[in-house]
């Protein structure tokens, strides 16, 4: 329905496996979808998908990155040592954005 406001919550965990993980907080979102022409969103809907595009990397690195937040696609296949350590690495990152995520509220508040 148009200028109908949305509420979404998500829960946020800090392990992406299903089995035995417990919520670590919340996120809740609010999202209202406005629109003019109606007509125009349903033939919107109705058109191609947009073209596909290329994105030149110096780095092999850069290239998975990219690739990931793009796609979601960690681009290994089959898993062995190599793998899990960037599950690893990935799991390293999260603890540490939640530790500047945990002192950017602490200088906010105490500011």
């Amino acid at each position: 329905h148009p200028y109908t406001e949305y509420l979404l919550h998500y829960n946020i965990y800090n392990t992406d496996v299903w089995k035995d993980r417990k919520a670590r907080g919340s996120i809740t979102v609010r999202l209202m979808i406005e629109y003019e022409n109606e007509r125009g969103l349903l033939l919107s809907a109705l058109t191609l998908p947009p073209p596909s595009f290329h994105v030149n990397l110096p780095l092999k690195k850069d290239f998975h990155v990219v690739r990931y937040a793009a796609t979601g696609q960690m681009g290994a296949k089959k898993y062995g040592l190599q793998q899990i350590n960037k599950y690893i690495e990935e799991l390293m990152t999260y603890q540490r954005t939640l530790f500047y995520i945990q002192d950017g509220l602490k200088s906010i508040i105490l500011w």
